[in-house]
């Protein structure tokens, strides 16, 4: 579409199917600013592509940050194509990036909702600093700090449970497991009361689990 007044453009932006826009910097009857803000309050995701006579660097400057994508002179025509073809493309893909971002949200926050009605606490190991990374829920089930070493969380199972803790531990890491762990076992408080935890989660390996090294541990623990 070749448009040449303000209201063919409001009415041109109103319609779908728009990939880029083509303008110059100075149209009669249009304003350069009004146009870049007529497409981008109507259309904030359609590339602009300036095709001018003449452009110094200050100018240039200014104008990629306003938001135009990207600027051909007039006497290089042969460049038009590849950068409609590339502010196109740099569209698409920040579109797509913002729709995986947004679904990635969507999956965290149905995730926390489900962890929160099964009152599921988080826990991340960092087997080469041997610490423990504990979510609110965690902190509160095992009464560590939100990074506490992992000797103290063995100073929260109770002795009898470790030789069986420990074991569970060792299968999951062994090569021919898939990482998974499950186990309950007794928690002791600090201040000398006892409850039931279960704890499942998987082991993530630094390469194939054959030939690579327990990179960390990532599981849930509840209060049964």
């Amino acid at each position: 579409h070749r448009l040449d007044t303000k209201d063919a453009l409001v009415a041109a932006l109103a319609a779908e199917g728009w990939d880029a826009v083509l303008t110059d910097y100075s149209v009669p009857g249009m304003s350069f600013q009004e146009t870049v803000s007529l497409v981008r309050g109507r259309r904030p995701d359609v590339p602009i592509v300036l095709v001018s006579g003449y452009m110094g660097e200050d100018q240039a400057a200014t104008l990629l940050k306003a938001g135009i994508a990207d600027f051909v002179l007039k006497y290089r025509p042969a460049r038009l194509a590849q950068a409609i073809q590339r502010a196109v493309a740099e569209t698409r893909e920040q579109q797509a990036r913002r729709a995986a971002e947004a679904a990635l949200r969507g999956s965290e926050e149905r995730l926390r909702l489900a962890m929160d009605a099964a009152k599921l606490g988080l826990m991340r190991f960092d087997c080469l600093a041997a610490i423990l990374h504990l979510d609110p829920r965690a902190q509160q089930y095992l009464e560590l700090a939100a990074q506490a070493p992992y000797a103290e969380f063995r100073q929260r199972i109770h002795p009898e449970d470790l030789p069986a803790t420990d074991a569970a531990f060792l299968r999951a890491a062994e090569a021919s497991g898939d990482g998974r762990y499950a186990m309950e076992f007794r928690a002791l408080r600090p201040d000398g009361s006892v409850c039931w935890l279960s704890f499942c989660g998987r082991i993530h390996f630094a390469g194939d689990a054959d030939a690579g090294h327990a990179q960390e541990h990532i599981g849930l623990v509840q209060d049964i």
